[in-house]
């Protein structure tokens, strides 16, 4: 299996977090910048997102919870876990999208109307999240950990305001753990090669 990813991509964190978690040791990685539209992630998703996944009996999958799931089927089980997932991939989708939009802002142009839209619907969601609870293998909890961090990344000044003290400081444990140490982008990017290698 082959796994395309940018070192940067909180979608390509979580899938790699997953793989980590089942064991997947041989999955090999292939590093790209989807915002470049590379012809090789072109030829498995005419979409150019990441991740994407070839299995080994050729089908291409995309879309990280699908992703996630096939690599562990443990990832969307019970109403809790899927809540907190969901919590944590809405988390991550907004903050995505304020950050892009603005990156990809060119200078001196009204802002995209969408860039604002995404930073009040973090404000009004963040201090509602569910309590993180950092050293949880509850795959809820591994997501939201993930799209809380996120925001804490790209755009401190919500996370500061509006990210609970109390999920504040279950973030600061959570990025502690070994597959969040492992999965950093400083890690990422030194490429290695397979899952067993990070």
């Amino acid at each position: 299996m082959k796994l395309y990813l940018s070192t940067t991509s909180p979608y390509s964190r979580l899938a790699l977090i997953a793989a980590l978690h089942s064991g997947k040791r041989d999955l090999q990685l292939h590093y790209v910048l989807p915002w470049e539209n590379p012809a090789e992630l072109i030829a498995i998703n005419p979409y150019s997102q990441i991740p994407a996944l070839l299995c080994d009996d050729g089908n291409i999958l995309s879309e990280t919870l699908i992703i996630m799931n096939y690599l562990d089927d443990r990832v969307l089980r019970g109403g809790c876990t899927c809540a907190r997932a969901a919590y944590g991939i809405a988390t991550i989708n907004q903050a995505v999208r304020a950050f892009a939009l603005n990156m990809h802002q060119p200078a001196h142009s009204i802002p995209h109307p969408h860039i604002a839209r995404s930073r009040e619907a973090l404000a009004r969601a963040l201090p509602h999240a569910p309590q993180l609870e950092p050293q949880s293998d509850d795959w809820g909890h591994i997501i939201l950990g993930n799209g809380l961090n996120y925001v804490r990344m790209r755009l401190p000044d919500i996370y500061v305001a509006r990210v609970s003290r109390d999920n504040q400081t279950a973030v600061s444990a959570f990025l502690a753990r070994d597959f969040m140490q492992k999965t950093e982008t400083p890690q990422l990017e030194k490429r290695p090669a397979r899952v067993a290698d990070l």
